[in-house]
């Protein structure tokens, strides 16, 4: 494992109006996030942080962060110590994580001297070792069926809610290509299928014991747009949501 070079080290204080745009770098970029909140954006995946948590990205990976909230970040450049073999994406730091953060920001606030890069380059290759030791404990600790059961149970919860799946694969720390992938296999269905799916029972359920208009039973099971979920319930179930209420009354009274 090669020693690590820190190849850059800053202080970044974050405010709402001023976003910062897509870029990239040739290194690995590892961000602690000390305070403040918001969104990380790349590719097309939308990550929230908040003090206590690191983003890692790989050479090349195009980034933006939306702030939510003003808030301060120590961004590392690194390479070498594995750096590169670091998971992209959001990681849970604890506190030796945060507390090697603290001393890379203090050794930035320092005048620059003949020993501040060599010092720079171990926190950097600390910081590394700390966030694959973390990164090696979610992986034990959290196996593909694991991912997939957790996503079905947020879905059973909370599908009557506006669902994002790349919010729900960033708070398991994995990407959504790769949970969509684990769901099917251990499911049997993509996530969005299976989404549809407790909708459009639950909507059936509404039809057969309620007098609830179409656009309230829509707006219920988490579809705000009342003739989309008529047209999708017409798809998947053969009747439009009115049909299949009379035909269902009917068949009870019979």
């Amino acid at each position: 494992m090669a020693t690590a070079r820190c190849v850059f080290a800053a202080e970044v204080k974050t405010e709402v109006e001023r976003p910062c745009g897509m870029h990239g770098h040739a290194c690995t970029e590892i961000v602690c996030y000390l305070e403040g909140s918001g969104r990380l954006v790349q590719k097309k995946q939308q990550l929230r942080y908040g003090p206590g948590s690191a983003s890692i990205y790989q050479p090349g990976m195009e980034h933006a962060d939306v702030p939510e909230s003003s808030g301060t970040q120590v961004c590392v450049g690194v390479s070498g110590c594995g750096a590169e073999k670091l998971p992209s994406g959001m990681l849970k730091a604890d506190e030796s994580v945060m507390k090697c953060a603290g001393h890379i920001l203090q050794e930035i606030k320092k005048p620059k001297g003949r020993n501040n890069q060599e010092r720079l380059d171990i926190l950097a290759g600390w910081l590394v070792l700390e966030l694959h030791r973390i990164a090696g404990a979610v992986s034990e600790k959290n196996s593909p069926h694991d991912h997939a059961i957790a996503l079905k149970k947020m879905i059973d919860t909370r599908f009557d809610e506006i669902i994002n799946l790349q919010e729900l694969a960033g708070t398991l720390y994995i990407s959504p290509d790769y949970l969509r992938h684990i769901f099917k296999q251990r499911i049997g269905e993509s996530p969005l299928n299976y989404l549809i799916r407790k909708r459009l029972d639950s909507a059936r359920e509404l039809l057969n014991f309620s007098d609830l208009p179409v656009s309230e039973i829509a707006h219920r099971v988490g579809l705000d747009n009342a003739y989309y979920f008529s047209r999708l319930f017409h798809k998947r179930i053969g009747f439009s949501p009115s049909e299949y209420r009379r035909h269902s009354r009917k068949k009870t009274r019979t």
